[in-house]
């Protein structure tokens, strides 16, 4: 698996992660911070 592979599902794992927990916690926070920035990784990394 390249690494644009890997940060892609890093980022979609952390994102759907996001829908089952509840919104008030500070983890659904972290949770998507930590997403989206896997997914900009993904979206800029050039392989």
């Amino acid at each position: 698996m390249k690494r644009k592979d890997a940060f892609g599902v890093i980022a979609a794992l952390f994102l759907i992660s996001t829908l089952f927990m509840p919104q008030d916690s500070n983890w659904w926070i972290y949770m998507l911070v930590i997403g989206v920035v896997f997914g900009i990784l993904w979206l800029v990394w050039k392989e």
